[in-house]
C-alpha cells in the first residue's frame, strides 16, 4: 500500500491545478473530513482526465500544513504581479486610445448643447409667438 501511494504522489507532480480547483477542493475535503485527497491531472498526450488519489501521511499532513502560509503569501505575489501586469497594459491602451475618447466626448457634448440651445430656441419662439397673439 505505501508503494501504490508513492507511486500516486509521482503521478501527482505531474498534475496541474488552477486555484480555483484547489479552492473548491480544500472546501469539499474539509467539510467531508475526508482522508484523502482527490485531484484531476490531464496528460498532454492524450484527452482522457485521469483522477489521482492519496493520502498522505500524518508527517507529511503536518508538513503541508506548517508551510501553508509560505503557498498563501505566493500566490498572493503572483497574483499582485498578475494584476500589476494587466492594470498597466489597460493603462497603456486607454493612454493610447485618449485622442478617441476625447473625440468621442466632444461630439456627444456638442451634440447635447446643440439640442439643449434647439429647445430653447424653440421654447423662446413659442413664447414670443404668445405674446403676438395676445396682443
Amino acid at each position: 500500500q505505501q508503494q501504490q501511494q508513492q507511486q500516486q504522489r509521482d503521478k501527482l507532480t505531474s498534475a496541474t491545478m488552477s486555484d480555483s480547483e484547489y479552492d473548491s477542493n480544500s472546501d469539499s475535503n474539509s467539510d467531508s473530513n475526508s482522508d484523502s485527497d482527490s485531484y484531476q491531472s490531464f496528460s498532454d498526450d492524450d484527452d482522457d482526465a485521469e483522477v489521482v488519489t492519496f493520502s498522505p501521511t500524518p508527517e507529511e499532513e503536518a508538513f503541508f500544513k506548517a508551510n501553508e502560509h509560505h503557498v498563501v503569501r505566493i500566490q498572493a505575489v503572483v497574483r499582485g504581479w498578475s494584476q500589476r501586469r494587466i492594470y498597466e497594459w489597460e493603462r497603456e491602451f486607454y493612454k493610447s486610445q485618449e485622442p478617441w475618447i476625447v473625440l468621442i466626448q466632444a461630439t456627444w457634448r456638442g451634440h447635447k448643447q446643440r439640442k439643449a440651445f434647439k429647445a430653447m430656441q424653440e421654447q423662446q419662439q413659442a413664447t414670443q409667438a404668445e405674446r403676438i397673439a395676445h396682443e
